[in-house]
């Protein structure tokens, strides 16, 4: 079978969109960008859409504190009791409805996508409109084998700026559960967009996709800390349309026991006189399995291109695994660009130093862990969001 399994019954769609949804297959192993992806354990669920809210009060996730707007979207919905939007915003418009994607349908999860979700959230800035405080999106799954499908659009016009924080994760009790998410972002021109985004799910699915499209001068940076999950695939597609745009993609990523995180990246610098940075650090744990796989393409019209790639990873341990592909494609000759790759384990040498010292194993690991993920975890500017990753992937 290629396709996922789904209570039909407990889904409110129709038949034209069924047959949309019969008619596709999940991605096969021979194809590249899914190689390394096992359909196993989600091919055994019998995945429903019988959803109600249970939340009553954000202090039962776990979250970290929450400055500016927040949005909850609860098994797909939008949960009005705990969000927090002011009804008047100078500077920003927000909806909740069915939104042209920027997504082209070409995977399965797409197609899915398309078929069930029923509103997206959308968000616009309006020109020249600084947004001091940031907006949190809380994407929270309740229900056990659900299968929810959330979309989210951001506009942002000319000469504005906005930090979007994203929040993954499922109550305690909730296993086996699958978000399907795409998120497609227009940068106009002089536009500044900063996105962080913590993925938790623990005992549960995430597939998860972003289309961006900048326009000239404008600015976009992704930071994503990816900490837990069954199964978590990241899959970004950043289109550089116009000229002097700054891109830059970082993240951290620590699959432990059972896990797997998926990263593929794709720059595509299609205009001249841009530059972009993409910095990815995976610490690996137990028989845990990570993967990166980052592209950037420079076309051939543009030229004076500046463009770096690099993928560090620990192997904690010996049972750990990594699958690491950075990739340039380069059909300019006027081009600044290097990718590179390690893969290692952490130094005897300087853990004997620290034990030396008097520290514990525990505490020297702990110590070894900050000095390797530090470099990412600055891009993360709010110093409560900071610590909490500290936690998580401490902890994890």
């Amino acid at each position: 079978m290629s396709t996922l399994n789904f209570n039909k019954d407990s889904f409110s769609i129709d038949n034209l969109s069924w047959a949309s949804v019969d008619a596709a297959k999940l991605p096969k192993k021979s194809e590249e960008n899914w190689r390394y992806l096992k359909w196993g354990k989600l091919k055994k669920i019998n995945f429903h859409g019988d959803f109600k809210n249970y939340l009553s009060d954000l202090d039962d996730l776990d979250l970290p504190q929450l400055d500016g707007y927040t949005i909850v979207i609860e098994n797909g919905v939008f949960n009005d009791n705990l969000s927090h939007i002011p009804t008047h915003l100078d500077g920003l418009e927000f909806s909740f409805t069915k939104n042209n994607s920027l997504v082209k349908e070409d995977s399965y999860f797409d197609v899915l996508n398309t078929c069930f979700v029923n509103k997206s959230v959308n968000i616009r800035t309006v020109a020249n409109a600084i947004i001091k405080e940031p907006i949190n999106i809380v994407n929270v799954i309740t229900s056990s084998e659900g299968f929810v499908n959330t979309n989210t659009h951001l506009y942002l016009s000319t000469n504005s700026s906005l930090t979007l924080n994203e929040f993954y994760l499922a109550s305690d009790k909730t296993i086996n559960g699958l978000t399907n998410h795409q998120c497609s972002i227009s940068i106009e021109k002089e536009a500044k967009l900063v996105l962080n985004r913590y993925q938790y799910p623990n005992h549960n699915f995430q597939i998860c996709k972003d289309v961006i499209l900048q326009e000239e001068d404008s600015y976009y940076t992704s930071n994503n800390f990816s900490s837990s999950g069954i199964l978590v695939r990241n899959d970004v597609r950043v289109k550089v349309s116009g000229e002097n745009c700054h891109t830059e993609l970082n993240g951290i990523f620590t699959p432990s026991s059972n896990e797997f995180i998926d990263n593929h990246t794709l720059i595509d610098h299609a205009a001249p006189n841009c530059k972009s940075f993409e910095n990815y650090k995976g610490l690996i744990k137990s028989n845990g399995i990570g993967v990166f796989n980052g592209k950037v393409i420079v076309e051939k019209d543009a030229q004076r291109i500046e463009a770096f790639q690099q993928n560090n990873n620990i192997l904690i341990h010996d049972d750990s695994t990594v699958y690491s592909k950075p990739e340039l494609e380069i059909y300019a000759d006027d081009v600044k660009c290097s990718h590179g790759s390690t893969t290692g384990q952490f130094d005897d040498e300087a853990l004997f130093y620290l034990r030396s010292r008097g520290l514990s194993q525990d505490a020297a690991m702990e110590y070894l862990t900050l000095g390797f993920v530090h470099e990412i975890l600055d891009c993360f500017k709010n110093l409560n969001h900071r610590e909490f990753i500290l936690k998580k992937f401490l902890l994890n």
